[in-house]
């Protein structure tokens, strides 16, 4: 890829793409498997125009579609959300060039180097499987002070996405 397609797409993730962290805890309380969330990478963005939103697409993958209007004058949105390695990948090659959201951006490579580290606890869990066999799991754990760590990474990547002059404390 061209060094100025490259400086593109970051200009267009400058003024309308989004860098953000994805914490889930689902299988936490439905299945009650697991001891800690799990954290992603999530970039993307939204346009009325379709070019740079399938540019981004074609080169980088990850998630497209259309979303429908949310006025009733409104006009479709083209949208592509790239998630995990694929952001990983996607913002190592931009990131010499952005200029706006450059600080959003350094904290998901922080997130990945956090993801990338390991866990370290080690424990051992028994499941039944449908037939009511049970079955020993090897499960692995991510420290504490990792834990910690990433949701600092979150409330700074929050910090900086939250563009409101004035902050919001509720009652």
């Amino acid at each position: 890829m061209k060094k100025i397609d490259i400086a593109y797409i970051a200009g267009v993730m400058d003024s309308d793409g989004y860098f953000t962290i994805k914490k889930s805890t689902y299988n936490m309380r439905k299945f009650k498997d697991r001891k800690n969330p799990q954290y992603s990478e999530k970039c993307g963005i939204k346009q009325v125009q379709s070019q740079a939103v399938k540019f981004i697409y074609e080169n980088f993958g990850g998630y497209y579609r259309i979303e429908k209007p949310s006025s009733e004058n409104g006009k479709p949105l083209y949208a592509v959300q790239l998630m995990n390695k694929k952001a990983h990948t996607f913002i190592k090659i931009i990131y010499p060039y952005l200029r706006i959201k450059k600080s959003q951006a350094q904290i998901l490579l922080k997130l990945r180097q956090s993801l990338d580290k390991g866990k370290t606890e080690k424990g051992i869990s028994y499941h039944k499987d449908r037939w009511g066999n049970t079955t020993r799991f090897i499960r692995y754990r991510v420290s504490p002070e990792e834990i910690q760590y990433r949701e600092t990474l979150i409330k700074e990547i929050k910090s900086l996405n939250d563009t409101r002059p004035w902050s919001y404390i509720p009652i």
